[in-house]
């Protein structure tokens, strides 16, 4: 019904959808229970009298529809949802279909696995017919059940797209009929020409000029002029045919595209090779490799050819130098070693390779030189031998760390025995003064001092023990 009808009376009972509410209380007697009362937080979908079916539908994979009656409209599996879904994955109450400014809005209630639509995680989304909405394990497709049709007025007065309607078959035939009458004007003037000097063409001539015509709406038939077998050979030669006037030329004239010549415009000169560039950067690129290969004496030769060669840039050349000094700082240790060492000087040796191990262990972390491999040997063993002296000499830690190193650098079986000798010493200790303790103190004290003194600070036992002086000092007697 149109608005301002005279015939529409507005209802003031509200309309109830008896499928999800069920009677009133004075037809059911079932009212008191809460969950078949009016819902008065619910906004039924207005529908006219002539309409059997809801605005929107939800429709399942099978086919089944669910039309929306009411907003807001909640889904899920909760018995007191508007439609009750039984899938995995599902909230009680899951999302919720709102009616805002005219179009349909879904939110999300918080549920725990969320909404998708088309795909995509959202929270709150405008409605599109065709969506699909995804709760969990359910797929729901959303419609309204409007379908886009071509108006039948367009169709029927000729304005739609259909070329063949009515109106445009009516504008065909006048656009035909024009063309038409044009093209036999055409005829008429190229005959005339080709034809001057003739009896028919003069009787042409000297008539009179015709009227002009009503453009008909349809094309009126080309008629050319016939010329008889007498007056064919009576006449003179028809003179050659010429081309028709550029008024009534049928072929459009095409002038020529002029063609615009682009400057041309030199390529850059290619630099010149330049085969030192190349051999900078190879032997940067293997500078490590032939190091650690032994191969130190020829890499710092052609290191220092290439320093000097003014035809590399100044960033090359600073590469190559800060490269060289790097790895000759490392490898004069050796070298003063190897001397010290042939001049019968073991402390030298010693001195000059312990250092040049430290700096190449910094310098290449988990890899070692073939010069390292030659010396690290005789470190180790010169190592295990300050240990045991200065354990002799009583400087438990001194040998206990020259031991460690050992170890450290050449993983050596004798200094290995000699710290598990020590440590297990500490531990005999430690463990001695323990059960002393509460029998005689002063005893047990003597005790852990001399595991103090025994190993070096950072060890296990002697943390222990130096815990045990430190309270006895503050606390005990």
């Amino acid at each position: 019904m149109k608005q301002g009808s005279e015939d529409f009376l507005p209802e003031s009972t509200p309309v109830i959808d008896l499928r999800k509410n069920g009677l009133p209380p004075s037809i059911d007697s079932s009212a008191n229970d809460p969950t078949q009362n009016w819902d008065n937080d619910k906004t039924e979908v207005y529908m006219d009298s002539d309409e059997d079916e809801a605005s929107a539908f939800l429709i399942e994979p099978d086919g089944d529809q669910h039309p929306i009656t009411a907003f807001p409209f909640v889904l899920g599996r909760g018995t007191e949802c508007d439609l009750v879904l039984s899938g995995k994955g599902l909230s009680r109450k899951h999302v919720e279909i709102i009616f805002q400014s005219g179009r349909f809005v879904v939110n999300d209630l918080d549920s725990l696995n969320g909404l998708k639509v088309n795909g995509y995680k959202v929270s709150r989304v405008i409605l599109e017919e065709g969506d699909i909405l995804k709760l969990g394990e359910e797929n729901l497709t959303f419609s309204t059940g409007n379908d886009v049709q071509v108006p039948s007025d367009d169709v029927n007065q000729g304005t739609g797209s259909d070329p063949f309607s009515e109106g445009s078959k009516s504008k065909v035939k006048l656009i035909g009929g024009v063309l038409g009458v044009v093209f036999v004007g055409a005829v008429a003037a190229f005959t005339f020409q080709s034809m001057s000097g003739t009896q028919s063409v003069n009787n042409i001539v000297n008539a009179p000029p015709a009227k002009p015509s009503v453009v008909a709406p349809k094309a009126a038939p080309i008629v050319s002029p016939v010329v008889t077998a007498a007056q064919s050979i009576n006449s003179a030669p028809p003179k050659a045919l010429s081309a028709p006037p550029p008024s009534i030329s049928l072929t459009p004239v095409i002038e020529p595209i002029k063609r615009v010549e682009k400057p041309i415009v030199k390529a850059p000169p290619k630099p010149k090779f330049n085969k030192f560039i190349g051999q900078a950067k190879k032997l940067l690129a293997n500078a490590n490799p032939r190091y650690l290969d032994g191969d130190a004496d020829e890499l710092f030769k052609e290191m220092k050819v290439l320093e000097n060669n003014s035809k590399l840039s100044s960033k090359l050349r600073s590469k190559l130098k800060s490269k060289h000094e790097s790895l000759a700082a490392v490898y004069v240790d050796y070298v003063k070693g190897q001397k010290a060492y042939a001049q019968s000087n073991s402390d030298g040796a010693f001195n000059y390779w312990t250092r040049f191990l430290e700096k190449e262990g910094r310098l290449f972390k988990k890899s070692r030189s073939l010069y390292a491999d030659q010396v690290v040997i005789r470190v180790v063993d010169e190592y295990v031998t300050r240990g045991n002296v200065a354990s002799q000499a009583g400087e438990s830690h001194k040998a206990y760390k020259m031991w460690q190193k050992a170890v450290k650098l050449g993983d050596s079986v004798a200094a290995k025995i000699a710290l598990d000798s020590v440590n297990a010493k500490s531990k005999q200790l430690y463990r001695k003064a323990l059960r002393l303790e509460y029998v005689n103190a002063s005893k047990a004290k003597a005790l852990w001092q001399e595991v103090v003194s025994l190993v070096p600070p950072g060890t296990e036992y002697y943390t222990k023990a130096s815990s045990k002086l430190a309270w006895y000092e503050r606390w005990g007697g």
